[in-house]
């Protein structure tokens, strides 16, 4: 037999002076009354402190708190908590047993579907490793989904539909300057289920209540096992309602609420006797419409084809036409005209004026259509350029249909969480007004399925998935990448340690070693994510790390992000050139081309993200399998020396293997990085090869197989240059000041045979920093006129050109296939471990190297 606890269930108290009285048995001052009726309480409770909040269960966030039951003897107390503008109900039942504490009702992680990429259904992830939501506001709560619908909206937003828009909405939401982070994203957007914790300022709605309800699509989803959503959101499921109904009412009930009531007008105007035409009335949209208007006194003609007119008719409406029949168009008009066309259907956008003409003239009567191209606009020309073809999208049919006039217009409906709207259809469906029909119910687990039937069409009522003992399902479900998963379902972890700089300073001031970087988040279609074996440092990554390059770079990332806004810059992560062991691969990669687990060689772009990191991801065509003879540290050295020594020999040289065959070549410093890769892609292609360089390096390029190696030091070398004939293509490997170009080297080239002398020393990049993008982009054509000019060389046939990395593809397959054949190797000068990063920038900014600077990877 139990004796009920004095303390009222009302009554609140903190956590700190319930913890003080269990430790001492006495009250703490602000509950004299609670505590001096029932001492004896409070020390018997005291008694048993380390084991009842042993069981107390406390997520790993400190804000986060759980609903547990513990049993001991015959004490029940029953007590209620406001922990961080948060309401925990804790019961305490304590009888002649042993405790034994139920499961934890939240934890802090849980089962989802989630998407890592944008892409297709396929790619979604079953994970029991997602994060749950981790704090309850004071006027949200915390469900346990039960069951789920399935939206079109859901299958477009796995392949990025709005990410662009959406995104913009939680950067704003969260009053944050930077882009948060996609993913994991978890998608779905109706639901049903239990609420296991609410906030302080939640009144109307208790722990335990079985409630619907909808997330909104710029929130994370619910087809999770858990779900945090404002309180004005959901609403008490009506008791005659299956779980799976209540999960299909909301999403498809409010886009529909809010396209008749907002964009419609009747949230101003009365529906009574308007006459409304339904398009599309056999889907989700199209039931609630019906039954929304009807419910409203409204006159309602609606449109399905011959299957579906059963279905139709049992919602109610007063006329219903098969689209199909020949004479479909003429029915319509018989119905007279409409103050309302709702395009529930998605007609394509120019078929549109064929039904403007059924409108009312002069009736300020509407088509609404819920195939609103805003999101794709913003997704296709970033948001200023998508909010202006939103404008002009939305502009043009209503002139071109003829529209605007006669009085009428044509709108976007689309859906908004409006409170007063979900409790409108939650009465509606308390007094059995509104029903939603049912397609097929599938099992958590078998979540792609349920998106691929939405994804076929052409439904005759929502398509829900149900959460039937979810831990279980997931385990026989889940793959051996899942399990191994470190976080999210990913086989990569969503943090990672690089090399970051957040200023524009030497590496050695402003570079940190961060072990909390974000991992990259996604993979696209063509993406290939390393786990970095090996990496080189190059003279460009130390210049990056000054500042060189960040307006023109900027202006790249901007560009490639289809962005009318600068992106942001820091953390900035460095790094050109790498080898690893490939971890994933975007799903349009077939194993012909790599599998998880190859070794690889990859290059990195100076506007993207660096690859000084525990994992990188480029493009497919900037990595290629590791010849098997290559060690990793040598591998990292090929591709982006190699690569600047390709574009400047083929794009700005105009040689190639076809035609470099006997062309006189002279190579200006031999003994780098760039020098060695131009000697022995052009001894590949059958070219004559002169070469300079140092005393000392002398024997390190005599290896490399030039015709003739001239030490620049000793006093008669520009005769020797001279002495070795005039020359097709002069490369500068060493960087010449542009001042000794026209009177020292320009004389060297052939006359009247395209010549070419070509530096990589161009001070592209450094105008744009000196003088911004539009007066250093005028500068740049300048400094390459007036050496053509000054210098003679365009007067004779001949020019000076400038020479730059690219991440050529063409390019990656002949190095790779070189490096395969041992006809091109890359000398290493040093290798450094990770942590000693500062000390390898240090190396090759000092100079004078013969070969790479590498720094490998440890598992540490």
């Amino acid at each position: 037999m139990s004796r009920k606890c004095p303390v009222p269930p009302g009554d609140v108290f903190s956590l700190r002076f319930l913890e003080r009285e269990l430790e001492s048995g006495t009250p703490a001052s602000p509950m004299p009354s609670i505590v001096t009726r029932k001492s004896r309480l409070f020390s018997r409770m005291a008694e048993y402190r380390n084991h009842v909040f042993r069981s107390f269960p406390i997520s790993p966030s400190k804000n986060t708190f759980v609903t547990r039951t513990v049993r001991r003897r015959t004490l029940t107390t029953s007590c209620s908590f406001i922990i961080n503008d948060m309401t925990v109900d804790i019961a305490k039942t304590q009888q002649n047993k042993e405790t034994t504490p139920t499961q934890t009702a939240w934890s802090s992680k849980m089962i989802a579907w989630q998407a890592h990429s944008y892409s297709t259904v396929d790619d979604l992830v079953l994970t029991s490793n997602a994060r749950s939501p981790t704090t309850v506001s004071a006027h949200e709560v915390l469900v346990r989904v039960k069951a789920s619908s399935v939206n079109a909206l859901d299958v477009l937003m796995a392949e990025g539909f709005g990410q662009v828009l959406l995104g913009t909405i939680r950067q704003a939401q969260q009053l944050s300057l930077h882009k948060p982070v996609e993913f994991p994203l978890t998608l779905g957007r109706d639901f049903c289920g239990e609420i296991i914790a609410k906030g302080v300022k939640v009144n109307s709605l208790n722990v335990g209540d079985v409630v619907m309800g909808v997330v909104p699509p710029f929130h994370q989803g619910c087809h999770s096992e858990f779900v945090a959503v404002s309180e004005g959101l959901v609403a008490k499921k009506p008791e005659h309602l299956t779980i799976e109904e209540a999960a299909g009412l909301l999403y498809t009930g409010m886009t529909a609420w809010s396209a008749l009531k907002l964009f419609g007008g009747l949230y101003v105007l009365k529906a009574t006797n308007k006459n409304v035409l339904v398009i599309g009335g056999s889907g989700g949209v199209g039931n609630c419409a019906i039954q929304l208007l009807k419910q409203w006194g409204a006159k309602v003609t609606t449109t399905c084809d011959s299957s579906a007119i059963n279905l139709v008719r049992s919602l109610g409406p007063d006329n219903i036409i098969d689209y199909t029949a020949k004479n479909a168009q003429q029915q319509l008009e018989e119905h007279g005209k409409y103050d309302i066309i709702l395009d529930a259907a998605g007609i394509p956008y120019d078929k549109i004026g064929g039904y403007t003409p059924l409108l009312k003239g002069w009736a300020c009567s509407t088509f609404i259509t819920l195939r609103s191209p805003a999101l794709q606009n913003t997704d296709s020309y970033g948001l200023v350029g998508g909010m202006v073809k939103n404008a002009i999208d939305l502009v043009v049919p209503n002139v071109l249909s003829g529209a605007v006039f006669k009085g009428s217009s044509i709108r976007w409906g689309s859906f908004l969480p409006i409170e007063c709207g979900i409790k409108e259809l939650a009465k509606l469906a308390e007094e059995k007004k509104i029903i939603i029909p049912l397609e097929k119910t599938f099992k958590f687990i078998d979540l792609k399925d349920a998106y691929k039937r939405v994804q076929d069409g052409h439904l005759r009522g929502k398509v829900v998935i149900t959460f039937d003992k979810p831990n279980q399902l997931c385990n026989n479900y889940m793959t051996k990448t899942d399990i191994s998963a470190a976080d999210g379902g990913r086989p990569w972890p969503d943090r990672m340690t690089a090399w970051q700089i957040d200023t524009y300073a030497p590496f050695e001031d402003s570079a940190t070693l961060n072990d909390k970087a974000e991992s990259p988040a996604a993979l696209g279609p063509k993406d290939v994510l390393v786990r970095v074996r090996a990496s080189s440092v190059n003279p460009i990554d130390v210049l990056m790390a000054e500042g060189y390059g960040q307006v023109l770079l900027s202006r790249v990332r901007q560009a490639k992000k289809k962005s009318f806004f600068r992106t942001i810059e820091f953390p900035l992560t460095l790094g050109r050139d790498f080898s690893g062991e490939v971890v994933a691969k975007g799903v349009e990669i077939g194993s012909e081309h790599l599998n998880i687990g190859d070794a690889v060689l990859g290059v990195v772009a100076p506007y993207q993200h660096g690859c000084h990191a525990q994992f990188v991801t480029v493009p497919i065509t900037q990595v290629a399998k590791k010849p098997d003879h290559m060690s990793y540290e040598e591998a990292a050295c090929l591709l982006y020396t190699g690569l600047t020594t390709w574009c400047a020999l083929t794009s700005a040289g105009g040689l190639n293997a076809s035609n470099a065959t006997d062309k006189n070549v002279l190579v200006i410093g031999g003994s780098g990085g760039v020098g060695n890769s131009a000697i022995q892609i052009l001894k590949s292609w059958g070219a004559k090869v002169t070469t300079t360089c140092s005393t000392n390096a002398i024997n390190l390029v005599k290896g490399l197989g030039p015709d003739n190696i001239i030490d620049y030091s000793i006093a008669d070398a520009q005769k020797q240059l001279e002495q070795f004939g005039k020359y097709d293509l002069i490369l500068d490997a060493a960087g010449i000041p542009y001042e000794d170009i026209g009177g020292a080297y320009t004389p060297l080239l052939k006359p009247w045979s395209w010549a070419k002398f070509v530096t990589l020393r161009s001070p592209v990049l450094h105008n744009t920093d000196a003088y911004g993008m539009v007066f250093g982009m005028l500068k740049n054509a300048y400094d390459l006129v007036a050496p053509n000019v000054c210098s003679g060389a365009v007067f004779k046939g001949s020019s000076i050109r400038w020479g730059f990395f690219m991440p050529a593809e063409h390019g990656v397959e002949e190095l790779v296939r070189l490096a395969a054949e041992k006809k091109i190797t890359v000398p290493v000068d040093s290798v450094y471990q990770f942590a000693d990063m500062k000390e390898a920038f240090g190396k090759v900014k000092a100079g004078h190297l013969r070969g790479k600077v590498v720094v490998t990877f440890d598992e540490k």
